[in-house]
């Protein structure tokens, strides 16, 4: 089945100082999505947004390719231009500059997949559609090309069942991130984190990875061509 696509025309994310401090004053935690011009209370994770009203996750956009917020992470543009990162991080150089170079596009297929496997096994919400936002802007900067993600149920108001396992996540055709937040992190027992610097993703899924996120590139320029 064909997932719908929800066309936004632009995406802001704003926070005001009562949000910086009841997120402790880091980049992720509370904020304001404002959505073609309609506010809506949000929760920014490192790779991904999540607007509870929307039902949408948008992965953090930076041009059109993966951005993190996390307090750890190294400088993009540091990264990019060759630079190295500290010895022992969690995660090398060249891990880094994969991921910052990958496409929001590709990303958002992949967990759109994985998300996919995790509902028909049982493990996580079901994946409601697409969603694409043609400006994105971040503060005060504005990314001229564009934002994605899916739309999700809310696990909140899902009944509580047993966490998955790693097990499980296998079984379901689903690698976990690197640092198995997937596991750790789920909520009533449901898998929501699908992101890290190697998140998780689908099992031999490479052809349904680049359809998906082919996809989401022409529908985003068809509707630019159209607005």
């Amino acid at each position: 089945m064909t997932l719908p696509v929800v066309i936004h025309g632009e995406l802001r994310i704003e926070r005001s100082l009562a949000d910086r401090i009841r997120s402790k004053f880091r980049a992720t935690g509370h904020a304001r999505a404002v959505v073609d011009g309609r506010p809506h209370a949000c929760l920014r994770g490192a790779w991904a947004t999540w607007i509870p009203a929307l039902g949408a996750k948008f992965m953090n956009s930076v041009d059109g390719r993966l951005g993190c917020l996390h307090r750890n992470a190294p400088a993009r543009q540091a990264v990019l231009q060759g630079e190295g990162v500290p010895a022992g991080e969690t995660y090398t150089a060249a891990i880094w500059r994969q991921a910052y170079e990958t496409t929001v596009s590709r990303r958002v297929a992949e967990n759109v997949i994985a998300a996919q496997r995790l509902h028909a096994a049982g493990l996580g919400p079901r994946v409601l559609g697409l969603c694409i936002a043609l400006r994105y802007r971040d503060g005060a900067r504005l990314d001229q090309s564009f934002a994605a993600g899916f739309l999700s149920e809310d696990v909140l108001t899902l009944p509580t069942k047993p966490p998955a396992t790693m097990e499980q996540f296998l079984a379901a055709g689903v690698a976990i991130d690197r640092i198995g937040s997937a596991v750790r992190q789920q909520v009533n027992g449901y898998v929501i984190d699908l992101n890290a610097a190697i998140g998780v993703t689908p099992l031999d899924a490479e052809d349904e990875v680049a359809e998906l996120a082919a996809r989401i590139d022409a529908e985003a320029a068809a509707a630019r061509k159209q607005g």
